[in-house]
């Protein structure tokens, strides 16, 4: 059996390649509407894939959801729900301020939303006074660099 942490490391770097480098085929879309392409993606990426693999790396996946109780099943359509939501707000900011800030800006708030979120929901209690310490200085740094990346993009704007 594989070394567990060089498993998940190797599996993060493939998926920070994969985030990274989702929007390259629209390099070939030439004449498409941003909509278009981004419902494509989202088909694809939220729909499609993670069925997918669910169904060729899970062997009896329906015996696993039968046995699953009903509130994690509701938690997890709600956070999917909230995750969805935010991937086509993703898209309409994006097509409203463009990508390299729209990039920056949501992923920091999604980043920042997503740790907070399921720490205030499923884990009272799970962080220790100096872990919470830690987390919070680090979500202030990240929310303190949206900001700055606001105020770059504001003071750089023509006009």
């Amino acid at each position: 059996m594989a070394d567990p942490l060089a498993a998940g490391l190797a599996l993060v770097l493939l998926a920070g390649l994969f985030q990274g480098s989702f929007m390259l085929p629209s390099k070939w879309m030439n004449g498409w509407a941003w909509e278009n392409y981004w419902l494509l993606f989202a088909t694809t990426a939220y729909l499609v894939c993670p069925w997918l693999f669910a169904v060729v790396t899970v062997p009896r996946l329906a015996e696993v959801y039968v046995g699953v109780p009903h509130a994690t099943i509701a938690q997890t359509l709600a956070f999917g729900l909230g995750w969805g939501l935010g991937a086509l707000a993703f898209g309409l900011a994006v097509d409203a301020i463009g990508m390299a800030l729209g990039y920056a800006v949501i992923v920091g708030i999604a980043a920042t939303a997503g740790t907070l979120v399921p720490l205030l929901v499923l884990g009272h209690g799970t962080l220790g006074p100096a872990r919470a310490a830690v987390t919070a200085a680090a979500l202030a740094l990240m929310l303190a660099a949206i900001c700055l990346l606001g105020l770059a993009n504001h003071l750089s704007a023509p006009g």
